[in-house]
């Protein structure tokens, strides 16, 4: 996955996150020292600076403007995405992997096909523009880290299909719906000693 994804910035989901990475204290210094404005519309590109989510440091959802891609040892920016089977391994992904994980809101994301020509060599052929259906904005996976004392980013490198387990409890007092936040901790933090994570907590109102 992907070397290219879209934002619309009118989307009501993604408006407010807009008007947000604009009030970052970090904003107008990316702006000022890397001499280029923030993408909040149309086609983005590794080396972009976007809106990405992260937790601040009492933990509370945050936007931040962050640039795609992470230096390598020849201090090029050329680690744009990284493999979600060995981002925990690599030395340069290990502590983001475990620390440092991040949202990045997109409207689409692109792909392209991918065949073999006639004299047996890989060719790259239409564009595509990748949705889920019934959804306007997709919400991509990413790591980040602090180079320079700016925060850079990359996605992971491929769409995963994410399955959970159907939590579906009953108590007396009120039925389908736990009936307190510690409730809902219990049944998570059971469901993770088990080896099972996202589960699907069913309610009713």
């Amino acid at each position: 996955m992907c070397t290219r994804y879209a934002l619309e910035k009118d989307l009501p989901e993604l408006k407010e996150i807009v008007e947000e990475v604009y009030r970052s204290v970090l904003a107008s210094r990316f702006i000022e020292t890397h001499g280029r404005p923030i993408v909040t519309d149309g086609e983005v590109r590794p080396t972009d600076i976007v809106p990405v989510l992260a937790p601040n440091q009492k933990g509370v959802k945050t936007v931040y403007p962050m640039q795609w891609g992470y230096l390598t040892g020849d201090n090029k920016r050329t680690l744009f995405n990284a493999r979600v089977e060995t981002a925990g391994e690599k030395p340069t992904f290990r502590d983001s992997w475990q620390y440092q994980r991040c949202i990045i809101p997109a409207s689409y994301y692109f792909e392209w096909q991918h065949f073999k020509s006639a004299d047996g060599k890989e060719k790259t052929g239409d564009k595509f523009s990748i949705q889920p259906t019934g959804y306007t904005v997709t919400w991509l996976c990413g790591l980040y880290r602090i180079e320079n004392g700016y925060p850079v980013f990359a996605l992971n490198n491929k769409p995963y299909f994410m399955f959970g387990p159907l939590d579906q409890g009953y108590w007396p007092e009120s039925n389908l719906t736990p009936p307190c936040e510690e409730a809902m901790i219990f049944d998570i933090e059971s469901m993770k000693k088990i080896g099972k994570f996202m589960p699907i907590l069913e309610t009713e109102y």
